[in-house]
């Protein structure tokens, strides 16, 4: 006796996304499939879904580079086992519940983040809900590392504090002679 054949790819990237297809035009197996692949595939954007208990629901390989943990590892844990937003969870809960409770993404914020492996960096994450028929079901997240970014203010903020109390004059100056900014 022989093996019934797979699913086609966009049929299995449909089921495992939760849609069982009934009644849909066949087309939007294929979008589902090409919507899926891409988030999959996003190189530098790590996307990351969890349900309304905080369990993880989708993890794409930019979130396994970006945390160091896999999909298999993260998908069907809770959310804040996986990522910890040192000093300010108790925020970061809030943010969450409120999407729950209003159905709208929050302004994109600045997140310092860390996995469980100890390891902390900083994202800019964006939080969206997924709505069914008007009723919430899911809150994706996009996040891009802006660990380098913010290592780079730090460090603009020091050199400006030593200008700033530099016991001689500093006088900066631009191309063309013009005095942009003298230490006090």
């Amino acid at each position: 006796m022989s093996k019934p054949l797979p699913d086609p790819p966009e049929r299995a990237a449909a089921r495992q996304a939760g849609f069982d297809g009934a009644g849909a035009n066949p087309q939007a197996f294929g979008w589902l499939y090409h919507f899926v692949t891409a988030l999959e595939a996003a190189p530098v954007v790590a996307v990351h879904s969890m349900d309304r208990a905080g369990i993880i629901r989708f993890w794409n390989h930019a979130s396994e580079e970006l945390y160091g943990i896999r999909a298999t590892d993260a998908v069907g844990r809770a959310f804040r086992d996986v990522v910890f937003h040192p000093g300010r969870q108790p925020e970061f809960d809030d943010v969450i519940a409120t999407i729950w409770r209003t159905g709208q993404a929050p302004q994109a914020s600045d997140w310092l983040v860390q996995s469980p492996t100890g390891r902390r960096h900083w994202v800019y994450s964006c939080y969206y809900p997924v709505k069914h028929d008007h009723v919430m079901e899911e809150i994706f997240c996009m996040e891009v590392d802006i660990t380098a970014r913010k290592e780079a203010e730090t460090s603009l903020a020091q050199a400006a504090q030593v200008f700033q109390n530099a016991r001689d004059a500093i006088i900066m100056m631009d191309a063309q002679y013009r005095v942009r900014a003298v230490n006090g």
